[in-house]
């Protein structure tokens, strides 16, 4: 931990969590927010191999910070028992933590609710004053192998709650990775799947979620092509496309447009009168029982004709 006091950078302390081991690898992913910290543990062992963990601590100011305790001779204490023995991820080992003034305290220990061996929870983390968001890129679920997954925690009173699990949807696929990247602020969350295919194999995308205030829905869903052929914007996973371009992904011309993907504007569509359209020449095809009134094109003028002899 660094503070920073007139343009320059101090340690302030070195973190490390309560349940330390070899190959761990705490501290691989890092976020703050305020006094709240979280601290990913990608290799962490509780729910097999590599499954991963995340630590959410809590700092104190200049001096006891009230707001995450009680203030007594210049430490901030925790009280464990108030959060149903939680802080330091202990469980029923519960014990009280006290954390000296300017200092941070391990607060709680964060798992994933399907945690499993090779998900790797903690590969990525992001905290935003009360929410903190926790990536497990390798997570196998309905998506597939590896479709990856985050998970979202909301903070009451002292205790951080797992608030669902976000994912890919029906996009999601085997080995995007959905969960590589994440970051949350205020009620949007965003998350990286690097490996998504969308417009060709890995060219990636990342999904915005909207906190709704009981779950995480999508704010933006994906659309396919990500970028609607580069003829429209995405919204909600739907393609609003430009003038002079249709269809579902931006790849066909609009009515009375022609030559995609130039799509341009069919002149002979003011002559068509609303009873013809225009073809692919920019020409009017009229309906059936109508006709083309537009006038002939003029012949190459001839010479006067001369009969010929026979002799």
């Amino acid at each position: 931990m660094f503070v920073r006091a007139g343009g320059v950078w101090t340690q302030q302390q070195k973190l490390t969590s309560s349940d330390a081991a070899a190959g761990d690898i705490f501290g691989y992913s890092v976020s703050v927010s305020g006094n709240t910290v979280v601290v990913g543990a990608r290799h962490n062992d509780d729910a097999g191999t590599d499954s991963g963990s995340a630590y959410m601590f809590q700092c104190s100011g200049a001096c006891c910070d009230e707001a995450n305790g009680v203030c007594t001779d210049d430490v901030i204490e925790i009280d464990c028992e108030a959060s149903g023995g939680r802080y330091g991820g202990h469980g029923s080992d519960c014990a009280t933590i006290d954390s000296p003034c300017g200092q941070c305290a391990e607060e709680q220990k964060l798992t994933a609710s399907d945690a499993a061996g090779g998900d790797q929870f903690g590969w990525s983390v992001s905290v935003s004053g009360g929410t903190a968001l926790v990536g497990a890129y390798f997570d196998s679920h309905g998506g597939g192998a590896n479709a990856g997954s985050a998970h979202p925690f909301v903070r009451t009173g002292n205790v951080w709650t797992p608030q669902g699990q976000l994912s890919a949807g029906s996009d999601a696929a085997a080995s995007d990775f959905f969960g590589y990247s994440v970051s949350v602020s205020g009620n949007t969350a965003v998350v990286g799947a690097y490996a998504n295919d969308d417009a060709g194999s890995a060219s990636g995308s990342a999904y915005a979620f909207n906190n709704s205030g009981s779950a995480y829905v999508f704010e933006c869903a994906s659309c396919s092509p990500p970028d609607c052929n580069s003829h429209g914007t995405c919204a909600n996973g739907t393609c609003l496309c430009d003038t002079g371009f249709a269809g579902g992904a931006c790849d066909q011309c609009a009515p009375n447009h022609y030559n995609y993907p130039t799509c341009t504007f069919c002149q002979a569509a003011t002559t068509c009168s609303g009873n013809g359209t225009c073809n692919a020449l920019g020409e009017c095809d009229c309906d059936p029982g109508f006709l083309d009134s537009t006038p002939p094109r003029a012949q190459p003028p001839q010479g006067p004709l001369r009969a010929r002899s026979t002799q």
